[in-house]
């Protein structure tokens, strides 16, 4: 069985060959894959299409980036899980994402990696922001 099917996940990528990437992993697991290259344009898939299981998102992009575009996805659907796929670690440079995040996979990322943390992400996790906050 593929681990991914009947979901469909929404990829945020402005690098074409990486996009591309990401969307022959993700449909070999099983997945439906919409693309944006950007987050502007990932916000309006996510609003024409309410069937989007994920995001999975690059950090830095044009228009909106990784940051704004979760943040703003939230805004509208505040349980959608949240993958980010980036060369940059989320300890470091993009730490206000790292809280934002359901999973992170370092770029260069081994496809099973990736399909992992899909998988993993959705249903999304409890959040434990009352720990985290202790």
């Amino acid at each position: 069985m593929q681990p991914l099917t009947n979901m469909t996940v929404l990829v945020a990528e402005d690098e074409r060959s990486v996009r591309m990437l990401l969307r022959v992993v993700l449909e070999a697991a099983g997945a439906r894959v919409l693309e944006a290259d950007d987050g502007i344009q990932a916000l309006r898939l996510l609003e024409l299409h309410a069937d989007v299981d994920v995001l999975c998102t690059d950090v830095n992009m044009p228009n909106l980036d990784g940051p704004g575009l979760v943040d703003a996805a939230r805004m509208r659907r505040p349980d959608l899980p949240v993958v980010v796929c980036s060369a940059l670690d989320l300890r470091g440079h993009a730490a206000p994402l790292a809280g934002l995040a359901d999973a992170h996979v370092q770029k260069p990322f081994v496809p099973s990696d990736l399909v992992r943390a899909i998988s993993g992400s959705y249903p999304r996790p409890a959040r434990r922001d009352s720990v985290a906050a202790s």
